[in-house]
C-alpha cells in the first residue's frame, strides 16, 4: 500500500513539472493567470491525495499492529493449550496407571472370590458326604438294632418254648435237675456274652457321636472364616467403586476443559481467516474505501450465514448425540431386562429344585408311614405271643394284668419313635410330647409349601411375559430412532449442499475482486497470500495434531468409561455371587440345625437303648438268683431227703412253675 501511494505521488509530481515546463515554454500563447490557476488546482489535488495517503498509512499501521498483537496472543494461547494438553495427557496416563492398579486389585479380588467359592463347594461336598454317610450309617445301625431286637425276641420266644417243653418233660419224667441247672448256667453265660457285645456297640456309638460333634464344630469354624473373608471382599469392592467414581469425575472435568480449548481454537481460526482475506490493493483511496465497505458488508453477510449454518450444525449434532444416548439407554435397558430374565430363570430353577426336594421328603414321609404300619403289626404280633405265653404259663388267668399292658404299650410307642424323624408338635412344652405328632399336619404343611412354590412359578412366568413385551416395545423404539437418524442425515446432506453453494458464491466474489485489481498488485497479493497460506497450513497442521491428540484423549476417555462399565458389571456379579453364598450359608446353618435336632433324637434313642440294656441286666440278675435258689433247694432236697415220687403232689410243681412264669413275664415286659 505505501509503495503504491508513493508511486502515485511521484507520478503526480512529474506530471506537474512537465506541465510547468510546457507552460513556461508556451508563455507566448497562454496567459500566466490561467497557468497559475491550473497549478493551484493541481496543488490542491496533490494535498488531498497526500491526506488520503496519510490516513491510509495510519490505517495500515493500525491493522499491522493488531495483526502482530493477535499473532502474539495466538502463539501465547497455543503454548498454553499445548501445556494444558500435556498436563491432560499426564493426568490421563496417571489415571491409566491407577486404573491398571484397580484392575489388578479387582482381579486379585476375583481370584479370592473364586478361591472362597471353591472352599465353599468343598465344604458343601464334605457336608453332603457327611450327611449321606451319617444317615446311611444311622439307618444301618437302626436296622441292625431292629434286627437284633427281633432276634432277641425270637430267641427269647424259642427259649420260653424250650422251657415250656422242659417243664412238660419234667412233669412226665421228673429227671435229674442238675442237668437242667447246668444248661441254664450255660445259657446265662451266653446272655452275659451278649450283654458285653451290646456294651461294646454302645461305646462305638458314643465314639461316633463325639466324632460327629467335632466335625460339626470344625464346619462351623470354617463357615465363620468364610463369612469374615466375604466381609473383607465387600469392603474392597466398596473402595473400588468409590475410586471409580472419582476417576469418572476427573474424566468429565478433562472433557469439559478439552471442549473449551477446542472452542477457543475455532475462534482463533475464524479471526485469522478474516484478517487473511483483508488484503486489497487499489489505486485511488475512494475505490479502496468502496471496496473495503463492500467487502465488509460481504463478510458480515457471510459471517451471519456461517453462524446460522454453524448453529444449525450444532443443533443437528446435539440431536444426533441425544438420539445416540437414547439408543445407548435403550441398549442398557435391554441388557438389564435380559439380566432380569436370566435371574428369573435361575429363580424358577431353584424353585423347581425345592419342589423336587419336597417331593422326596413326601416320599420319605410315606415310607415312614409304611414303617409305622409294619411296627404296629409287629407290636400286635408281640402282644399275641405274650398272650399265648401267659395262657400256656397261667391257664387260670385268662386276661393279662394292667401293669403288663401299660408296659407293653409304652415300649411299643418308644420303639416306633426310634425309627421316625418327625418334627415336634410341642417344641416349647418342657415335657416330652414328641410321640404325639399328627401326620396329617405335616402333609398339610408340605402341600401348602408346594402350592406356594407353584404360585411363585406362575407369577415369575407372568413377569417374564411382561418383560418380553417391554423388549418388543424397545425394539420398536429402536426402529423409530433409526428412522429419525436417517432424516437427520438427509438434513445434514442438504446443509452440506447449501455450504457448497455458499463457497461457490465466495469464489465468484473473489473473481470479481480480481477483475477490479491490477496484475502486479495481484502478484504481490498472491505472494503474500501464499505465505499466509503456508503459515495457515502450518497452523492447520498444528491444530490437526492437537485435534488428533484430543481425539486420542477422547478415545482413551471412552475406553476408561467402557472399563468402568465392565468393572461395574463385575462388581454387580460379585455382589450377586456374595448374596448367593450368603443364601447357601443360611441353608447350611438350617441343615446344621436339622442335624442337631436329629442328633437329639438319636441321643434319646441311645438313652432308650441304655434303659433297655439295664432292664436286661436286671432280668438276667433275677434269672440268676432264681436259678441259684432252685439249685440250692434241689441240693438240699438231694442231700437231706430221699426222693419219694409217690408222695409228691402236683401242687408243689405247679406252685414253682407259677413263680417262674411270673418272674419271666414281669421281666419280659
Amino acid at each position: 500500500m505505501l509503495y503504491q501511494k508513493s508511486c502515485t505521488f511521484k507520478k503526480a509530481k512529474y506530471s506537474i513539472l512537465n506541465m510547468s515546463i510546457s507552460g513556461f515554454n508556451k508563455t507566448n500563447s497562454i496567459d500566466r493567470d490561467e497557468i497559475i490557476d491550473d497549478m493551484q488546482a493541481k496543488i490542491g489535488e496533490l494535498l488531498k491525495v497526500n491526506q488520503d495517503l496519510c490516513t491510509a498509512k495510519n490505517q495500515i499501521e493500525v491493522l499491522k499492529d493488531q495483526l502482530i498483537q493477535q499473532q502474539k496472543e495466538f502463539q501465547i494461547e497455543k503454548t498454553s493449550l499445548q501445556q494444558e494438553i500435556e498436563i491432560c495427557q499426564k493426568k490421563i496416563s496417571q489415571n491409566e496407571g491407577h486404573i491398571s492398579e484397580l484392575q489388578i486389585e479387582n482381579e486379585n479380588l476375583s481370584l479370592e472370590n473364586s478361591n472362597l467359592k471353591e472352599q465353599y463347594q468343598n465344604l458343601e461336598e464334605k457336608f453332603a458326604k457327611f450327611q449321606k454317610d451319617s444317615i446311611e450309617s444311622k439307618k444301618s445301625e437302626i436296622e441292625q438294632t431292629q434286627k437284633s431286637f427281633l432276634e432277641q425276641s425270637n430267641a427269647k420266644d424259642s427259649h420260653i418254648a424250650q422251657l415250656n417243653a422242659e417243664i412238660k418233660e419234667l412233669k412226665d419224667k421228673n429227671e435229674n435237675s442238675s442237668d437242667v441247672i447246668e444248661e441254664q448256667t450255660s445259657k446265662i453265660n451266653e446272655l452275659k456274652d451278649e450283654k458285653e457285645i451290646n456294651e461294646k456297640k454302645i461305646e462305638t456309638l458314643n465314639q461316633e457321636k463325639s466324632q460327629i460333634n467335632n466335625e460339626l464344630s470344625n464346619s462351623k469354624k470354617a463357615q465363620e472364616k468364610i463369612e469374615k473373608e466375604l466381609e473383607v471382599s465387600l469392603e474392597n469392592e466398596k473402595k473400588l467403586s468409590s475410586e471409580v467414581e472419582v476417576l469418572s469425575r476427573q474424566n468429565s472435568q478433562l472433557e469439559v476443559e478439552l471442549s473449551t480449548k477446542t472452542n477457543k481454537i475455532e475462534e482463533i481460526q475464524k479471526i485469522l481467516g478474516v484478517y487473511q482475506s483483508i488484503e486489497p490493493k487499489i489505486k485511488s483511496p475512494e475505490e479502496l474505501k468502496a471496496v473495503i465497505i463492500k467487502r465488509a458488508q460481504i463478510f458480515d453477510a457471510l459471517k451471519h450465514k456461517y453462524q446460522k449454518l454453524h448453529k444449525n450444525h450444532l443443533i443437528t449434532l446435539r440431536q444426533f448425540r441425544e438420539q445416540a444416548q437414547a439408543i445407548e439407554g435403550a441398549a442398557n435397558d435391554l441388557s438389564d431386562v435380559q439380566e432380569n430374565a436370566l435371574n428369573m430363570q435361575k429363580q424358577i430353577e431353584e424353585d423347581q429344585d425345592i419342589i423336587s426336594k419336597l417331593k422326596l421328603r413326601n416320599e420319605k414321609l410315606e415310607f415312614i408311614k409304611t414303617l409305622n404300619k409294619t411296627m404296629i403289626k409287629a407290636n400286635t404280633l408281640l402282644m399275641k405271643r405274650v398272650s399265648t405265653i401267659e395262657v400256656t404259663v397261667n391257664p387260670d388267668n385268662e386276661t393279662p394284668s394292667f401293669r403288663s399292658l401299660m408296659i407293653a404299650f409304652i415300649m411299643a410307642k418308644r420303639w416306633k419313635g426310634l425309627i421316625g424323624f418327625e418334627n415336634k408338635a410341642y417344641e416349647k412344652d418342657p415335657r416330652n410330647w414328641w410321640w404325639l405328632v399328627p401326620t396329617k399336619s405335616l402333609f398339610d404343611s408340605t402341600i401348602a409349601k408346594i402350592n406356594a412354590q407353584f404360585e411363585l412359578c406362575e407369577s415369575l412366568k407372568n413377569e417374564i411375559s411382561q418383560q418380553n413385551e417391554e423388549i418388543s416395545n424397545l425394539h420398536e423404539k429402536e426402529k423409530t430412532n433409526l428412522l429419525d437418524m436417517e432424516h437427520i442425515k438427509e438434513q445434514i446432506s442438504i446443509k452440506c449442499q447449501e455450504s457448497q453453494s455458499m463457497q461457490e458464491e465466495i469464489e465468484n466474489l473473489k473473481n470479481q475482486v480480481e477483475s477490479m485489481v491490477n496484475r502486479e498488485d495481484l502478484e504481490i497479493v498472491v505472494q503474500k497470500y501464499q505465505e499466509l497460506k503456508e503459515r495457515y497450513k502450518t497452523t492447520k497442521g498444528i491444530v490437526i495434531q492437537q485435534n488428533e491428540s484430543i481425539e486420542a484423549l477422547s478415545e482413551q476417555v471412552q475406553k476408561l468409561e467402557q472399563e468402568k462399565k465392565v468393572q461395574h458389571n463385575r462388581l454387580k456379579l460379585s455382589a450377586r455371587s456374595n448374596e448367593q453364598i450368603k443364601q447357601r450359608l443360611t441353608t447350611a446353618h438350617d441343615q446344621i440345625g436339622q442335624l442337631q435336632v436329629e442328633l437329639d433324637y438319636k441321643e434319646r434313642a441311645h438313652l432308650a437303648l441304655e434303659r433297655h440294656i439295664n432292664r436286661g441286666q436286671i432280668i438276667e440278675s433275677r434269672l440268676i438268683s432264681n436259678c441259684m435258689s432252685l439249685a440250692n433247694q434241689n441240693n438240699r432236697e438231694i442231700i437231706y431227703m430221699k426222693p419219694d415220687f409217690q408222695k409228691c403232689q402236683d401242687g408243689d410243681i405247679k406252685s414253682k412253675l407259677t413263680e417262674m412264669s411270673e418272674n419271666l413275664v414281669t421281666n419280659v415286659y
